[in-house]
């Protein structure tokens, strides 16, 4: 009899932990061009819990009870923050993800060497080739 009860034990907290999680399934597109994004993040926010899609942007995570909200993002897209609804939707939820413009700072290229380039330069010397009179005999072929 004890066995028994042990079983039942067993059994009905194994079917309460199975009925306090679901598995949210969705996939990542871009929003312009309507292409799937290929290892996109997907997290719930304030946890550990992730995955990112796959090849064709297909994604599975599962959720435990509670209330989350997922945030799905890919480098060069703004994020979306997702409001997890508290049983898994009927079908899987597409993302489409919006390209992000990122605007870097000016840069200035000139054919002139800046003078710290061959202070730089003088203190890589005496640090790689040293200071003996085998240093001193040696050269580099490509200062550059």
């Amino acid at each position: 009899m004890p066995r028994f009860i042990f079983f039942l034990f067993c059994t009905l907290s194994l079917s309460l932990a199975s009925h306090a999680q679901f598995l949210l399934k969705g996939k990542v597109l871009d929003m312009e061009t309507n292409e799937p994004l290929p290892l996109a993040s997907i997290y719930l926010n304030n946890t550990t819990i992730g995955t990112s899609s796959d090849l064709e942007g297909n994604f599975q995570l599962r959720i435990p009870s509670g209330n989350y909200e997922a945030v799905i993002s890919f480098t060069g897209y703004q994020s979306i923050i997702y409001k997890v609804p508290p049983s898994a939707p009927e079908s899987p939820v597409l993302f489409n993800l919006i390209p992000e413009e990122i605007e870097l700072d000016e840069i200035n290229v000139s054919s002139k060497r800046d003078p710290s380039w061959y202070t730089n330069l003088a203190i890589f010397k005496k640090n790689f080739l040293g200071e003996s009179t085998e240093a001193r005999k040696s050269s580099i072929s490509n200062e550059e």
